[in-house]
């Protein structure tokens, strides 16, 4: 006849503390190996540490032991008025400044799209395809959940390019501040209905580059694509 025990909480906490303090023998014995010298490495209170955390369940941190100072610098430095000056592109010059390429951000078939495509390793479509060293306007349009079980799910979507620099050129569609657009960029925040504009220069190099949502579930749900710029560089 077989006996069966059901463990209650009292087992699993026993089972718990003696986890937690298989670990802290382990922290003890590295603090011992690696943190001899307290006047250059961070040193751990080890009485400390098991107390708080074994008894109270909490743990402050460590605790700091600083290098004197070795030396007094005497030069003092102040900072200019001006950090840099920023070398702005032309909207002028962008020569599909009538007609920017446009790319909507949106949900079909529950998966996070741009344009209805989702990544592929390889892939490039015609559209994402530009010239070297010419100077582009881009439009990222956030449409938001569209239709379906997921429709409504309208959510941010920070758009990111690899390997550019861009200008933002406008925003449309939402009224709300906070942004600081100035400056480059190589990362902008579309809010849910928003539009924006950006102005990029395709210089330096050929060869295929991505663009995605840096949200991580969306980038990994495939909203993310390739774009290639074609063309030789010059000769130096």
């Amino acid at each position: 006849m077989s006996h069966h025990r059901n463990h209650g909480p009292s087992d699993y906490n026993r089972a718990f503390a003696i986890g937690v303090a298989l670990n802290v023998i382990y922290i003890v014995w590295l603090g011992r190996k690696f943190f001899k010298n307290r006047h250059r490495v961070v040193r751990v209170d080890q009485a400390r540490f098991c107390m708080e955390f074994l008894c109270q369940g909490r743990f402050r941190g460590p605790q700091y032991t600083l290098n004197p100072v070795s030396r007094q610098e005497k030069e003092t430095l102040t900072l200019p008025q001006r950090l840099s000056k920023i070398k702005k592109s032309r909207y002028s010059d962008a020569f599909n400044r009538e007609h920017p390429r446009r790319f909507h951000l949106v949900m079909r078939h529950m998966t996070w799209t741009i344009n209805g495509r989702i990544f592929r390793m390889q892939e490039v479509a015609n559209d994402e395809k530009v010239r070297l060293n010419t100077l582009e306007v881009w439009e990222f349009i956030n449409e938001g959940g569209g239709m379906g079980m997921m429709g409504g799910m309208n959510m941010p979507h920070p758009i990111h390019l690899h390997g550019k620099q861009f200008q933002v050129l406008e925003r449309r569609g939402v009224m709300h501040e906070g942004y600081v657009d100035e400056g480059w960029k190589d990362t902008v925040l579309l809010m849910p209905g928003e539009r924006i504009r950006i102005l990029v220069k395709f210089g330096d190099y050929p060869g295929l580059f991505l663009y995605h949502c840096h949200n991580l579930e969306h980038e990994d749900m495939g909203m993310m694509r390739n774009y290639l710029i074609e063309g030789a560089p010059t000769a130096a």
